[in-house]
């Protein structure tokens, strides 16, 4: 399993988990997930919209352990790929969040893999984490 990034050609580039395959004996690249996706203006310098990259990429990562497809050590290999071209968010941003209660368990922030994949079972089955909800409401 691997990561191939495609462009789409106007601006925007996705991130697909792929695996090789032999078709009739000829190497063949065989799309498992699609994981998420980042316009080229913003996944160098904008925070906002690399934490939202991220929790998307997170959470289908998550799913994809959860059903077999990777293992444990394959996601973060991923990841650390991934941050080769998307970094993460730093961390007095991350901090700054935190501080103003705008990060959950949903996010991933420095939060085991075991949690992680528990926040986005709970996200499929409930939707949206009640914190988010009740900002919602307010």
């Amino acid at each position: 399993m691997f990561v191939r990034w495609k462009d789409n050609g106007e601006g925007k580039i996705s991130a697909v988990l792929v695996k090789s395959v032999r078709v009739n004996g000829v190497p063949r690249q065989k799309t498992v997930r699609f994981l998420s996706s980042v316009k080229h203006r913003y996944y160098i310098g904008d925070d906002e919209y690399r934490l939202k990259f991220w929790d998307r990429l997170r959470h289908k990562l998550a799913l994809s352990h959860i059903e077999g497809e990777i293992t444990e050590e394959q996601q973060k290999e991923i990841e650390l790929k991934i941050k080769q071209t998307v970094p993460f968010p730093g961390k007095k941003f991350l901090d700054k969040r935190a501080k103003e209660g705008d990060l959950s368990d949903a996010w991933g922030y420095n939060i085991p893999l075991e949690r992680q994949v528990r926040a986005s079972i709970q996200r499929l089955i409930y939707g949206k984490p009640k914190q988010w909800k009740e900002d919602e409401e307010a």
